[in-house]
C-alpha cells in the first residue's frame, strides 16, 4: 500500500520539478546571437566558449565555475598606480650653462651614556684623530636625567662614516644614526666648527 500526496496526482509533481530544472538551465543559457551581441556591445563579460556562459552568469551556477574577483560589477574600483617619468642627469661639462650644485647631504649621529661632565670640547678632542679637518656640528642635548650626557653630531657622508664606528666611542657608550629634525627644545649647547682649528 502506497501513500499518496493530497496535492499531487499521477506523477504531476515529478513532471513539474523536471520543468523547473529545465527552466533554470534555459535561464542561464544565451542564444549565440545574444552572446555575440553582448561581446560586440562592449560588455565586460567574457564568454566561456566551452560552457556557453558569460562571466557574470558563472556566479549563478552556469558552467559550475566561480565568479572572478577582479570585476568592477560589484562596485569595487580597480586601483592603478600612476606612472612617473624617469629623470635623467646630464653629464656634459663643455656647456656655458651650468647646473645648480647639489646641496651636501648631512647625516647625524646620536651618542649617549657618556659621563655627565662631558663637554663639546671633549667630544671634539675624541673625534679629532678620526675626522681630521672635516666640519661637524656639535650639539649637547638636554637629558631626562643628570646621570649621563648625550650629543647630536652632524656632518657630510665622510664625517658620518668616521664617527659611526665602535672604535671611536668609549666602552659602555651607545651611538646610532639620528633620523629626522632635531627638536630645538632639546638643545643645551651647540657649536659648529672644524676639527682642524
Amino acid at each position: 500500500m502506497t501513500a499518496s500526496c493530497p496535492h499531487s496526482s499521477n506523477g504531476d509533481s515529478a513532471g513539474a520539478s523536471n520543468r523547473i530544472s529545465q527552466d533554470n538551465v534555459n535561464k542561464h543559457r544565451q542564444a549565440p546571437s545574444s552572446r555575440n551581441a553582448s561581446v560586440d556591445s562592449g560588455r565586460p563579460d567574457v564568454v566561456d566558449g566551452a560552457n556557453g556562459c558569460a562571466s557574470s552568469d558563472i556566479a549563478s551556477g552556469c558552467g559550475g565555475g566561480t565568479s572572478p574577483t577582479d570585476t568592477t560589477e560589484d562596485g569595487f574600483k580597480v586601483v592603478k598606480y600612476r606612472r612617473r617619468a624617469t629623470a635623467s642627469s646630464g653629464t656634459s661639462k663643455l656647456s656655458k650653462v651650468k647646473a645648480v650644485p647639489r646641496k651636501p647631504i648631512s647625516k647625524a649621529l646620536f651618542a649617549s651614556r657618556l659621563d655627565p661632565r662631558t663637554l663639546i670640547e671633549d667630544v671634539k678632542d675624541l673625534l679629532k684623530p678620526f675626522l681630521g679637518d672635516k666640519t661637524v656640528q656639535y650639539v649637547k642635548l638636554r637629558t631626562k636625567y643628570d646621570s649621563y650626557a648625550s650629543f647630536h653630531l652632524s656632518g657630510d657622508d665622510e664625517a658620518f662614516a668616521a664617527m659611526n664606528s665602535p672604535d671611536v666611542w668609549p666602552e659602555g657608550s651607545i651611538f646610532h644614526q639620528f633620523f629626522g629634525q632635531l627638536d630645538e627644545s632639546r638643545v643645551a649647547e651647540a657649536k659648529n666648527s672644524s676639527n682642524g682649528l
